[in-house]
């Protein structure tokens, strides 16, 4: 259902009524909900991208290690597959929720964390979801900047809802969570089994720096090579043209490598 009164309100703030009735039309649709599949199918095609790279290599996480991986990139090519065939949003949510726990599992055996380990947010302790968590922050700062610059709402998401207190730039996040975080920070975590990384240590410092230049750091992205935050800039420009166009947004994969 359409909420004119927030319309209204939000035409005060941004000025462009058509992009305002637009989004908000765009939210409820059939091309709002195949945006919202293509967003969740995009996400575990980049997670199970990057644990491939892992399952493929024995040497780095050890055998035992990889089988365990390569398990988990058998059931996330499964779910995403799934995910094509959701009929709704909600189910859309609960295939990411399946998705995310075998992923969350593959990212403990390979950063070697403890059996009973899980990403915490908000108030983390342990130091590989603190490095997680100040990724997705700076991650979302920028894609905020970047939303806020296009004319789009932020309080209007197309998958998550108003659950949610900004809906729209978590849906953008979802797409960039592996390529420009979880990629910078496994390996690290991968490589010192033993020891172990600490919280202020030269490591956590690297980790930090590393997501920083990530964002310069340029990947294929649809026949050129472009720098992550670029990449970025154009995602959130071709999903503004699909609300107004009223058709599904389909995000083009960026590198996890």
């Amino acid at each position: 259902m359409l909420d004119f009164g927030l319309m209204e309100k939000m035409k005060e703030v941004y000025h462009d009524p058509v992009l305002v009735r637009a989004q908000i039309v765009f939210s409820d649709s059939a091309a709002g909900l195949e945006t919202a599949k293509e967003i969740i199918k995009t996400k575990i095609k980049n997670s199970r991208l990057l644990l491939t790279v892992y399952a493929r290599s024995p040497r780095r996480t050890g055998s035992d290690q990889a089988s365990i991986i390569q398990t988990i990139v058998g059931e996330m090519w499964r779910w995403e597959q799934l995910v094509v065939g959701a009929e709704t949003k909600a189910r859309t949510f609960q295939l990411e929720a399946l998705a995310a726990k075998d992923y969350w599992e593959a990212v403990r055996v390979i950063c070697y964390q403890v059996e009973d380990w899980h990403r915490v947010y908000p108030h983390a302790t342990d130091v590989l979801s603190i490095l997680l968590n100040t990724g997705y922050v700076a991650l979302g700062r920028k894609v905020k900047k970047i939303l806020l610059e296009s004319g789009l709402l932020l309080e209007f998401g197309i998958l998550h809802g108003k659950n949610s207190r900004l809906p729209l730039i978590y849906d953008v996040m979802e797409i960039f969570r592996q390529p420009a975080v979880d990629a910078v920070i496994m390996p690290i975590f991968s490589r010192r089994p033993k020891s172990g990384v600490e919280k202020g240590s030269r490591e956590f410092r690297k980790a930090i720096a590393l997501m920083i230049e990530r964002w310069q750091e340029r990947f294929l992205y649809n026949g050129r090579k472009e720098t992550m935050e670029r990449i970025l800039f154009l995602e959130i420009c071709q999903l503004k043209r699909a609300i107004v166009e009223e058709r599904p947004w389909k995000p083009i994969l960026t590198s996890v490598s």
